[in-house]
Order: C-alpha cells, then sequence, then structure tokens
C-alpha cells in the first residue's frame, strides 16, 4: 500500500501547454519538461516540443543559457550602477529683479602701523613679532611686552577703519563708518561692509558701478611694517556670504594703490544632496550659531592648536586663551602647520562635511591707472587733509558691483533610482528572453508547487 502511494506521488499527471499529459517524476527530465510546461519564457517550449530534432533543442538550450548569463550580466550592472549613487547636476541661470549684496571684507597688507608703535616705542620688537623671528626680546624697548598677546596688540597697534576708508558711497550715495564693522580675521585687523547678520541684507536692482560699493582707500604706505600674509602694498577684498567666516589668506583679491579697480561679481547658487548619493551635510558647532564648512574649518584648526599649545590665535573663538607671540613662537606656528599635514587629523574629513546649500560670488577682477586730472581736480573736493603727492602713492579706488542680474543655480538630483534599475533589468531581460514580471511570477509559482507537491503535502496538489 506504501509503495502504491509513493506510485501515486512520483507520477502525478500534469497538463502541459499544448494538452498533453505529461508524468511529473522524480528525475530531470520529467522537472525540466514540467518547468517548460508552465513557465512562459521565451524559447523554453523548442526544448521540449516533439517536432524539434536533438540537434535544434541543442542549439535552443545554448541560445536560452547564454541569454540567460546575459541578462544575470546586465542585472549586475544595473545593481553596480544602483550602489554607486549617481547624481546628476541640473545648471539654469535666471534673471532675479533683486538679488542681496554679498559681505565685503577688507584688510590691509600691512598689519600694524607705524605711527602707534613708534608712541610706545615698540615698532622693532612689533617688526620682530610680524616677520616671526625668533628670539625676541620682549624687554629691549624698556617696555615688557611678554604678556601682550596678539588681540591686545591689533587692537592698540593696527589700522582701523577710519585710517584705511577716505570716502564711501553706496549705489551714488555716500555711506559712513556706522555702515561698517570691524573684525580679526587670519590676516589681521579688517572692515566689513553689510556683513550684520542682525540686520537685513543689502540688495540691488540693476547691474553695474552706479549700484554699487565704491571704496576710496589709504594704503598709509609710511606706516608699512611689514606682513605675515604676502610682501605687496595695497588691500585684500573678498565678496562672501554674510553667514561665511572670510578666510583671506586663501580667498580674495589683491588691490595696489594708485589703481582704479573694478570688481565684477556674479552670484552662484549651489544646492547639493547629502547620503547615500552625496556627502554634503552639517553638524551643530561650538561658537557658530549657522554651519559653514569654512566656520567648521576653523573650529578644528581652533581645537587642534588648543590641544597642542594651550592657546589659540586672535581670529579663532573658543574657551583657549590667546597665545602671546612667544607661545605663538614656540608652539602655534607648527601647530597650523601640522593641523594641515597631519594625516591622522580627522576633522575636517569627517566632521566638516560640505553644506547642502552654499552661495559663491565669483569675483572679475579689472585695473586702471587712477588718471592725473582726478587727483588736479577732484583731491581738493574729496581729500581735503591729503595733498596729491600723498595721493598718489596711497590712494585706490575700488568699485564692487554685480555685473549682471542673472543668477546661476547648480541644483544636484538623483540620478539612477531602485525604480529605474527595475526598469532596466525588466528591459534587459525581455530583450534577452522576453520575460517580464509575470514570468518571474510564473517561475516562483512552478517552484512554490513542486515543493509543496514533493516535499511537504506528500504529494497532494496545494490549493
Amino acid at each position: 500500500m506504501n509503495k502504491m502511494m509513493a506510485d501515486e506521488v512520483t507520477e502525478t499527471p500534469v497538463k502541459a501547454f499544448d494538452g498533453q499529459i505529461v508524468k511529473a517524476g522524480g528525475t530531470w527530465r520529467k522537472f525540466g519538461t514540467a518547468f517548460c510546461t508552465r513557465v512562459n519564457l521565451g524559447g523554453l517550449n523548442k526544448l521540449i516540443d516533439g517536432e524539434y530534432g536533438l540537434f535544434r533543442r541543442i542549439i535552443w538550450l545554448i541560445f536560452i543559457l547564454f541569454m540567460t548569463v546575459l541578462g544575470i550580466y546586465q542585472m549586475g550592472k544595473q545593481v553596480e550602477k544602483l550602489n554607486s549613487r549617481p547624481i546628476n547636476s541640473l545648471v539654469k541661470v535666471t534673471f532675479e529683479e533683486s538679488i542681496e549684496f554679498p559681505a565685503i571684507t577688507v584688510c590691509n597688507f600691512n598689519i600694524f602701523e607705524r605711527k602707534k608703535t613708534d608712541r610706545v616705542n615698540a615698532t622693532k620688537y612689533i617688526q620682530n613679532i610680524v616677520y616671526y623671528k625668533q628670539n625676541v626680546s620682549t624687554k629691549s624697548s624698556g617696555f615688557d611686552f611678554s604678556n601682550w598677546n596678539w588681540t591686545y596688540q591689533y587692537s592698540i597697534f593696527a589700522s582701523r577703519l577710519n585710517d584705511s576708508v577716505l570716502l564711501c558711497d553706496w549705489k551714488q550715495k555716500p555711506c559712513d563708518y556706522d555702515d561698517f564693522e570691524e573684525t580679526i580675521t587670519d590676516m589681521g585687523w579688517c572692515f566689513q561692509f553689510n556683513s550684520n547678520t542682525t540686520t537685513p541684507s543689502l540688495s540691488v536692482n540693476n547691474a553695474g558701478t552706479d549700484y554699487g560699493l565704491l571704496l576710496h582707500l589709504d594704503t598709509e604706505l609710511d606706516q608699512y611694517i611689514g606682513s605675515r600674509h604676502g610682501f605687496g602694498e595695497g588691500f585684500k577684498i573678498l565678496a562672501h556670504d554674510r553667514n561665511d567666516i572670510p578666510l583671506m589668506k586663501s580667498a580674495g583679491i589683491a588691490v595696489g594703490p594708485g589703481m582704479q579697480t573694478f570688481i565684477g561679481i556674479k552670484q552662484k547658487r549651489i544646492k547639493k544632496i547629502g547620503p547615500p548619493h552625496g556627502t554634503c551635510g552639517s553638524r551643530k558647532l561650538k561658537e557658530f550659531t549657522h554651519y559653514s564648512t569654512s566656520a567648521c574649518q576653523l573650529e578644528c584648526l581652533t581645537e587642534y592648536m588648543g590641544q597642542k599649545c594651550g592657546c589659540k590665535d586672535a581670529y579663532q573663538l573658543g574657551s583657549y586663551p590667546d597665545c602671546t607671540p612667544e607661545e605663538m613662537y614656540k608652539c602655534g606656528l607648527k601647530a597650523q602647520v601640522d593641523f594641515v599635514t597631519d594625516t591622522n587629523e580627522t576633522c575636517i574629513r569627517e566632521r566638516c562635511p560640505d553644506q547642502c546649500e552654499t552661495t559663491t560670488f565669483e569675483m572679475e577682477v579689472s585695473t586702471v591707472p587712477i588718471a592725473d586730472w582726478f587727483f588736479e581736480e577732484k583731491s581738493a573736493d574729496f581729500y581735503i587733509d591729503k595733498n596729491i603727492t600723498y595721493l598718489r602713492k596711497n590712494l585706490a579706488l575700488v568699485f564692487i558691483y554685480y555685473t549682471s542680474m542673472n543668477v546661476e543655480e547648480t541644483v544636484q538630483n538623483v540620478a539612477y533610482t531602485e525604480i529605474d534599475m527595475i526598469c532596466d533589468i525588466g528591459g534587459s531581460f525581455g530583450l534577452a528572453l522576453g520575460a517580464s514580471i509575470i514570468t518571474g511570477l510564473e517561475i516562483c509559482d512552478f517552484f512554490v508547487y513542486y515543493f509543496f507537491t514533493r516535499h511537504l503535502s506528500g504529494g497532494v496538489k496545494p490549493a
């Protein structure tokens, strides 16, 4: 009786696609016949068609296997493409009726003024620390400078706003010192225009020099002691977003005396996408309310320098005290160099991602010497207490303006999604084998049916 039941299980009849009855046995041949009968996959019926000879069946089998391998290969390529998380960038240029004006930071290449250092007989001492000379005596002038940090020295010796700016025009109307703020950057004591984030930003509704900022700058060459940040005479100017930290040593435009400089700016906005497709992001900063990559990098440098030296540079924020000149010589300068070259330093690589949304200002510069007639005809009207000889050597005129009202915006988008992958895989198998999602369901149905009938239900056909 048990043998009879076994025979019934092994010889359960299955109706083929052409209406013939095929006995489904335990052999691979019968299993293949049932599979070819039940699954609607292009070419499978040729393998069990009685009118096809052995040679033609082998040819069709090779063709089907080749196309199957090709389809699987293409599927692997599509999965690999999805895992690479590709993105595309859409660049569009739009005309705007009103554009916010950037913050403008201006720094004199000369760090300290000679007339101010001479008052306390500190000129030689200041020159030595500006040039980073070692073994500087802090008491050689009869005055003890050993406890003076950089912030204090900037506050009493640096060129101030009223020393550098003779006149200022905003959209052809005079502006005054209240429109500026003084700040310490990595180039020393500087001043900024349109930088106060607690007040609305200035904006323009037309392009051109008449709708921008005009600065009359006094280089004060007779007050030069020296610079740690270059060998030129004049100013460094940077147009930047109001929320960004101006790193003047690595960016900006140099402006020299005796020249009229035109700085045309174009606004660009970039919107990136974050993980898993992109790497942009943000994190909470200790000293800044608004995240920017430059602010994060500055915090990293401050922490690195503070741990190495126990102090920080004057333009850095944080709880560490400002370094004295002696501490800068012995530790601070080396720490700043080591921070860039330290392969174990992970702060910037892992903790300072690019901003997902940034606004940058591309600057185009052209210069021309200031004409003689300007000094002869206008100097008496503009600069009451400056003679022509002095102005020829020290005056720098700077126009900062938008060259057009067009804004270039770059937006990143996901270039390949899961749905795209499924469609491509379906297209590959459809082209190679004429397969579809229904074909996949038929294959699953066949194996589920076979599993239940052969192993679970004791030969009883499942519902």
